[in-house]
Order: structure tokens, then C-alpha cells, then sequence
């Protein structure tokens, strides 16, 4: 396995002379020409069918999403661009990545639009495949971007879009993919740790666990932590897939597993949060709660946030797990730390809040209707990218 990082995204450069390509294939191509970074998704999929589609027009849209200034300066932000990717009607963002230089948006559609991060403009957009084949998370590696499908791999330009590849992998694929050098680790629906070879388009290593990996797995330094359905915890080496530690848990992840402190954060369906170090899989600290864990931990400064229905969002050392603070009336999913406060949003009531992390009392609250999805990049004082119900990136730059 090479030594050097293939995944360090180039600087920023001017792309103004940058054109679609020919062979962008969707419905929406004329309405829209008139109108680095790790594999880790910020976006989340977004599965939620109930909530509408994107419209049939740019401009409706831009109707549909009313921006509410006053809510997003309650919680310190302002508006600095709206933006249009390719999103069929009806359709959905399913995918977000931000990737140095380069916004990459999919949606359930499997069209895929690079954006410019700085001021909105579509670069670029391909549609790869029909609605129906289901894709699992998006990485770069140098001048490619890696879109992951569960049977097979689509290899794009960066700077054009074009397909130059499609590659088969040895099994069905279920996870976003970590990226090790040239190599893409993967979790299986048969319970493999998969290692795929995109210079050869092979197979380079593989552990077999117990139970389906529905989750994405972690890095910690060398070692791959994944966890099975059915409570197989795994630690493998990154370069050739020996086991480092193997242990148990009583049920499967509820949400997508974390690294931090060192450790593996498991929020489990058994009714604890679990941190694990990777030699032995030795178990460090268990956290339990009177309910199954399905909202996503965060991990910063070496302090885990996650909501538990019955306590509200706790706050706990990552290194020993005891309590640091309890906010009860606060449930969702800690997004960024801005200006000495914690951003935290809830996509099941459409609501976020603002919190002081030494205590988690409440600073600010409010209502962000037609909001999907919401996060930061950075996680520290970085903008807010924003994901509307019909297809809408808007960015928010904090207020300082």
C-alpha cells in the first residue's frame, strides 16, 4: 500500500472557464442553465420519504424554501448564497460532501452536481445510473472523486465530471467507505470488512465478522473499527486486514459509530453507549440508558454529546464516561461549536438550538421550517450548509 496520502485535496483554484459536460443526462438540464478532505459524509442520507421532493423548476425551489433570517441569527448565522444542484423532480439530496475546493451533492436520483463551496455555482453534473440502484457514500482520492453504489464503484474527474471508470467489487457494499491511501474499506451486508483496490480494481484484504455491517466503520491511527448487527465488535489493521481486537455487545449500532479520545463510541440498540480501544477491543466505559440509542454521538475536545429520549442531550467525558451535564429539554444532534457555543439541531421537530458546553443550558432556540438537514464544516466555527426539502444548498456564514 503506498505511504504517501492521495486523499490531500489541491488548493482552490479558479474554474470560471469550467463548462458542463455534454453528456449530463436529466431532466432538469435545461431549467438549471437558465436559472479534500476525509470520505466522511456530513450530509446525512435522506431517507425520509414522507417529506415532499424537490418541485419541477428552479424557481420553485427557491419558492418553497422561505429563508428565515431572524431564526438562523438567533442562532448566529447569516445567509451568504443559495445554491442549485441537479435534483430531479421529486427526488431528494440524499448526499452531501464537502471535498476541499469542491461541494459534491448527490441525490436519491443518483445524479451527482459538483458546486463551488465559495459561491454556490454548479460546476458540473452527471446523472450515473437509474433511480432505483442505491448509493452508499461519495470520497476523493487526488483528481477523482469515488461514488460508491452497493454494486459497483463509479470513478468521475473532479474537474469535469466525466465518467472514466466503473468498477465491480467482490461483494454487495453497505457503508460509506473509509479511506486508506488507494484503498476504500468498506462494511458488507455478509459482515466483511472489505478492502477494495481502486488502482486495480481488486480486492485487497478482507475480515469476516458475525451479522451484516450496516453501519460505516472508524479509523482510529491503523486500526478499522466496524460493528455487526448483531454485536460483533472488530478491529482490524487498515493495511492488511489482521485482527487487532474482536469483543461483543449484546445488540448492533443504532446510529453510525464515532472515533474519539483513542476509542470507538458505539450508541447501540441495546440501551448503552459503549467506548472501546482498539488493541483487545478492550472495553473501556458503558453508558446506560433506559432506551435503544438512534441519534448520531458527537465527538469534540474530547467530550461525546448524544440525545437520550429520557434525559435529554448528555454530555460525557469520551476518556472515562461520566456525566458532565445534562440538557433535558434539548434532543438532536450536536452540528458545530460557534463563537462558545454548541449548535445542536433536531431534524424530527425542525428544530436547532444554541447551548453553553460548559453547562448545557439553553441560549438560544428556533424553528427552521423546510430544513432536511443542517450541518458544519469545519465543525469549529465553520459555515452552515444547509439542505432544503426541494433540493436547496444554502450556506450560512457565522456572525461574529
Amino acid at each position: 500500500m503506498p505511504n504517501p496520502d492521495p486523499t490531500r485535496c489541491p488548493p482552490a483554484a479558479d474554474r470560471s472557464h469550467l463548462s458542463w459536460p455534454a453528456r449530463v443526462a436529466l431532466p432538469m438540464a435545461l431549467a438549471l442553465a437558465t436559472g479534500c478532505a476525509s470520505s466522511e459524509r456530513f450530509g446525512p442520507r435522506a431517507d425520509d420519504s414522507s417529506r415532499p421532493g424537490a418541485p419541477s423548476s428552479i424557481q420553485e425551489r427557491a419558492d418553497a424554501f422561505a429563508i428565515d433570517h431572524d431564526a438562523f441569527a438567533a442562532l448566529g448565522y447569516r445567509i451568504d448564497w443559495r445554491g442549485f444542484p441537479a435534483v430531479a423532480p421529486g427526488e431528494r439530496v440524499r448526499f452531501m460532501n464537502l471535498f476541499g475546493d469542491t461541494l459534491l451533492v448527490q441525490e436519491s436520483g443518483s445524479t451527482v452536481t459538483a458546486m463551488d463551496p465559495d459561491t454556490g455555482e454548479v460546476r458540473w453534473a452527471n446523472q450515473l445510473a437509474g433511480p432505483l440502484t442505491l448509493f452508499v457514500g461519495n470520497s476523493r482520492i487526488l483528481d477523482r472523486f469515488y461514488i460508491s453504489g452497493e454494486p459497483e464503484l463509479y470513478v468521475l474527474d473532479v474537474d469535469t465530471g466525466t465518467l472514466l471508470d466503473r468498477q465491480s467489487y467482490e461483494k454487495v457494499v453497505a457503508t460509506n467507505p473509509i479511506i486508506a491511501g488507494r484503498v476504500l474499506i468498506y462494511g458488507t451486508p455478509s459482515g466483511e470488512i472489505l478492502a477494495h483496490l481502486t488502482a486495480n480494481s481488486i480486492k485487497y484484504w478482507g475480515f469476516d465478522g458475525r451479522g451484516a455491517i450496516e453501519h460505516s466503520p472508524v479509523r482510529i491511527d491503523r486500526a478499522i473499527g466496524a460493528v455487526t448487527r448483531s454485536g460483533d465488535v472488530l478491529f482490524v489493521n487498515a493495511e492488511n486486514g489482521s485482527l487487532i481486537g474482536r469483543g461483543e455487545i449484546f445488540r448492533g449500532p443504532g446510529a453510525e459509530p464515532v472515533a474519539g479520545a483513542g476509542l470507538m463510541l458505539v450508541p447501540s440498540l441495546d440501551r448503552s453507549l459503549y467506548a472501546f480501544s482498539p488493541e483487545g477491543a478492550e472495553l473501556r466505559w458503558r453508558y446506560r440508558t433506559d432506551t435503544p440509542l438512534r441519534t448520531q454521538p458527537t465527538v469534540h475536545d474530547d467530550t461525546v454529546y448524544i440525545a437520550v429520549e429520557s434525559e435529554g442531550l448528555v454530555a460525557l467525558d469520551a476518556v472515562t464516561g461520566e456525566p458532565r451535564w445534562r440538557s433535558p429539554d434539548v434532543l438532536g444532534v450536536v452540528i458545530a461549536h460557534r463563537a462558545g457555543r454548541l449548535v445542536v439541531w433536531d431534524a424530527d421537530t425542525r428544530e436547532a438550538a444554541t447551548l453553553d458546553p460548559e453547562s448545557g443550558e439553553v441560549l438560544s432556540r428556533a424553528t427552521l421550517d423546510g430544513v432536511q438537514s443542517i450541518h458544519a464544516e469545519p465543525f469549529l466555527d465553520g459555515p452552515l450548509w444547509v439542505v432544503s426539502d426541494g433540493g436547496v444548498i444554502a450556506r450560512f456564514r457565522p456572525r461574529f
